[in-house]
């Protein structure tokens, strides 16, 4: 019988502090076109929040919640998004970012300054409903598609940029600790066939 992930059950399983989430990452080339992208609307529009740091960059696929500590729950709820990972079979794909705005402020009254897309980004949003069919969920809706490049209180109106994109090759499970700036990579999947996750670099 066949175990569904429940992430809002993950969610509260404890207290902000360690956040756990699915994602991309770019490639070597794209994440330093994403990294000099943030510096230039930095200068543009004469905000003052600092970028990302570029090992930080990437686009979320599934946040499965934020937490206080180890927990035996938490981890037998990873386990299950582990597994149904692993049973993921999906091709590589391209993605393409090429357009910058920010998104709603935060609960600091910051606003994200995001990298989007259009058309470049549906390959990106497919693989995101395969991955919820994979772990039991049902397609949600308001998903899009984004990399943060920093966060301020000026909003930055949507405007185009030369695209940046990257094929996909893998997905990762991500333990961030909040307000670090680290993200220890806890599996990678590589896209084409499903099986175990390669061990974390």
């Amino acid at each position: 019988m066949r175990t569904q992930f429940d992430p809002g059950g993950l969610a509260q399983a404890g207290a902000a502090g360690h956040g756990f989430f699915l994602a991309v990452y770019p490639e070597t080339a794209s994440r330093s076109a994403l990294e000099g992208l943030a510096c230039a609307e930095r200068r543009a529009a004469c905000l003052r929040g600092m970028p990302r740091p570029a090992r930080l960059l990437h686009a979320t696929l599934l946040s499965l919640g934020r937490h206080d500590g180890p927990d035996e729950e938490v981890d037998r709820r990873i386990d299950l998004a582990k597994a149904a990972c692993a049973r993921l079979a999906h091709p590589c794909f391209e993605v393409r970012f090429d357009e910058v705005m920010s998104f709603a402020p935060d609960r600091n009254g910051k606003c994200p300054v995001v990298a989007v897309g259009g058309e470049g980004v549906g390959a990106l949003s497919a693989f995101r409903r395969a991955l919820l069919a994979a772990i039991g969920l049902a397609p949600s809706t308001g998903y899009k598609p984004h990399v943060t490049l920093l966060y301020d209180r000026r909003v930055v109106d949507p405007h185009g940029i030369v695209p940046i994109g990257w094929t996909v090759r893998e997905f990762c499970l991500v333990h961030s600790l909040i307000g670090h700036s680290r993200h220890d990579i806890l599996a990678r999947w590589p896209l084409g066939t499903p099986g175990t996750p390669r061990p974390a670099q």
